[in-house]
């Protein structure tokens, strides 16, 4: 188990994945925690984590994170993630999702989290789901971009792109 509480993360670089936590089986904790300019070259900026079997993050800011997939939270196989009371600004990632769900039969919790202009170059710039349910309540998304999607060449998803087989889909929300 990690108990991550009251702690400050700022202007890491990272050569793969979770810039500021990598969690693997297990539970974690992180609350009134701080992400701030932080880089990886694939996935999770701020947290990644593969495997685990409850995640809960609260009170949490990430804020100029840069990666791959995932710039501010990854979320991998086999993982449950509760996102609450938190706020996700400023990330960019260079495929898909600030908050972003790998093939998860999961159903992932997000609850009175902010939004606020995400980009996502392939789609989902606030949100990728793949093959994966997400509840999300009191959620407020402002001003996230989503790029070309190379199998589309239309924006996928400005705040949310759940996985679809179907190209040239989806405004703000693509679903299967």
């Amino acid at each position: 188990e990690v108990n991550v509480s009251r702690v400050v993360f700022k202007d890491i670089s990272a050569a793969r994945d979770g810039g500021g936590v990598y969690a693997k089986f297990g539970f974690l904790s992180v609350s009134a925690s701080t992400f701030l300019n932080i880089t990886v070259s694939n996935a999770g900026g701020g947290i990644y984590v593969d495997d685990q079997k409850f995640s809960d993050i609260v009170n949490t800011v990430f804020e100029h994170l840069n990666a791959k997939e995932g710039a501010g939270v990854y979320v991998g196989r086999g993982s449950r993630v509760k996102l609450s009371h938190s706020l996700l600004r400023n990330c960019h990632n260079d495929a898909m999702g600030t908050f972003y769900v790998e093939n998860n039969r999961i159903t992932q919790e997000i609850e009175s989290t902010t939004f606020l202009s995400n980009f996502g170059a392939k789609g989902g710039g606030a949100i990728y789901s793949d093959n994966t349910k997400i509840l999300s309540t009191n959620s407020t998304f402002i001003s996230n971009k989503a790029g070309k999607n190379s199998d589309s060449q239309s924006e996928s998803g400005s705040s949310v792109c759940a996985y679809s087989n179907t190209p040239g889909t989806g405004g703000a929300v693509m679903g299967v």
